[in-house]
């Protein structure tokens, strides 16, 4: 049986050059599959969507430094960019390698190293479960020389790791195919860019006593490698002529390590970096309040994070001479950012309130805010005379709240009502939020809100709000005064 035919343009070519052309080829098909069945999410897909050297602060560290650390907050008082590096659990091998990442795009004036890294073996966390989340998160790196390095430091620094090649995605991952989705495919072609650049923020509240130490913590010992990486971080930031800052963000300590921020502290005083510690008595004051400024005993919340970053802020912009490039054309982007992440703090105010005629006041007073209010059921069911009183306030019909079998639909735009009805019911009615379509109905058994097509109300007896940023272009929050609960805030 003959041949088939053979290409002019590959039948001159040197078995040599066919065979480097194939594995190539092959190469590159390795590499976009084990890029697909690789797990996604992570702050560093945002890093990458950064324009190059346009980043003056780099922040590494573990959910400590992703929760505390607010870098629009800081451009929006002092004016100068940052980008929270950080990976759940973040060691410090792994904030070393970040830092080598970092430099390959950006040229920032100073690294702010967040120091939980250093606690491995130490920490509430046992090394296993340290293991576990940094190899799930740390490797977000694309393929190059510094993710196999990194791949490397991880087998040898940790305690629990495979063998360096296990941590390739085609041996880690192979499994996942199963579970694959379309965003699997179409990641490489999304936009990454976020507003929090890195920031992530904790809305609960959470109260611990303020920490008590019996006179200066003695040091501990540092887990051998993460003392190793570091004094390499401190050698690759000397090397880049980039200062390194060392902070200590507040969480519910140990002893131990609070010896090991000691002997930390010791080493960059050595080596001329200065240390923010904001969680040891007599450190750094900033009135962080541990009954009202902690989301859980690990993390600060939103309250803790605002006031660690308006000193930091402050404190890199007098010491680093940090350049204010508010109003700059070129970087009109985090001014945007910045809005969009000042006005989403407005908002966490709001979604804590439970008392009805707080979280009314709240809501009118804000011209941001659209809503949909509807009621359902028998609303006299529960004393209704406090509700009926916010209701009166703000210029809203009583009738369901005074009437049995009578149902109400009300929408409030920057704090005027500019539709309201009640009846017998059922009553429906349909308005559009930037673009979505959203429908209002309100009965006896059902008080249905739904945004293009999609269910949003909590419908429950009593009243229900659905409150609609303007500027964020999103609902925020679905509440119910349920009658079963004599109309305290119900958003479980």
């Amino acid at each position: 049986m003959g041949k088939g035919p053979v290409s002019k343009k590959t039948r001159g070519l040197p078995p040599l050059v066919r065979a480097l052309a194939f594995g190539c080829i092959l190469l590159a098909l390795l590499l976009c599959a084990q890029e697909v069945l690789a797990p996604k999410g992570g702050c560093i897909d945002g890093f990458y969507a950064e324009p190059e050297d346009t980043i003056d602060v780099i922040f590494l560290g573990s959910s400590h430094a992703n929760a505390a650390f607010a870098p629009a907050q800081m451009w929006r008082e002092q004016g100068f960019t940052g980008y929270v590096l950080y990976s759940w659990s973040q060691p410090m091998w792994v904030s070393y390698h970040y830092a080598v990442e970092a430099f390959k795009r950006q040229t920032p004036r100073v690294v702010v190293l967040e120091g939980f890294g250093l606690c491995y073996g130490t920490t509430y966390m046992t090394p296993a479960d340290v293991d576990g989340t940094s190899d799930d998160y740390s490797l977000r790196i694309p393929p190059s020389l510094n993710r196999a390095a990194l791949a490397v430091a991880m087998s040898r620094c940790q305690q629990n790791s495979p063998p360096f090649y296990r941590y390739l995605p085609m041996l880690r991952y192979h499994t996942r195919w199963k579970r694959l989705t379309a965003e699997d495919f179409t990641w490489f072609f999304q936009d990454h860019v976020t507003t929090g650049k890195g920031y992530g923020p904790l809305q609960t509240v959470e109260e611990f006593p303020v920490p008590i130490l019996e006179g200066e913590p003695e040091e501990t010992p540092i887990y051998p490698q993460a003392e190793e990486y570091l004094y390499k971080l401190i050698a690759l930031c000397r090397k880049k002529d980039v200062p390194l800052v060392f902070v200590v963000t507040p969480y519910e300590t140990s002893e131990a390590e609070y010896g090991v921020f000691r002997r930390a502290a010791r080493i960059c005083a050595e080596n001329g970096v200065p240390v923010l510690d904001y969680n040891t008595p007599g450190g750094r004051d900033i009135g962080f309040d541990y009954a009202t400024d902690l989301a859980d005993h690990a993390h600060v919340n939103t309250a803790g994070a605002q006031k660690i970053s308006t000193d930091l802020a402050a404190y890199l912009a007098e010491h680093y001479g940090m350049p204010d490039k508010r109003g700059d054309a070129a970087y009109a982007a985090w001014d945007e950012a910045a809005r969009m992440e000042h006005r989403d703090a407005q908002n966490i105010t709001l979604r804590f309130t439970l008392d009805m005629a707080e979280y009314f006041r709240l809501l009118m007073q804000d011209k941001d805010l659209a809503a949909v209010i509807t009621t359902q059921g028998d609303a006299t069911e529960a004393d209704p005379s406090a509700p009926r009183a916010v209701f009166r306030q703000w210029g809203l019909d009583t009738l369901p709240l005074e009437q049995s079998g009578v149902q109400g639909l009300y929408v409030v735009d920057g704090g005027k009502v500019v539709y309201q009805k009640t009846g017998a019911g059922p009553l429906e009615y349909t308005l559009s939020w930037g673009g979505h379509d959203v429908t209002l109905r309100s009965a006896v058994d059902n008080s249905s809100t739904t945004v293009d097509g999609e269910e949003q109300s909590r419908n429950r007896p009593g009243v229900n709000v659905l409150v609609y940023d303007k500027v964020l272009d999103r609902v925020i929050q679905s509440i119910s005064f349920s009658t079963l609960h004599a109309y305290s805030g119900y958003t479980a």
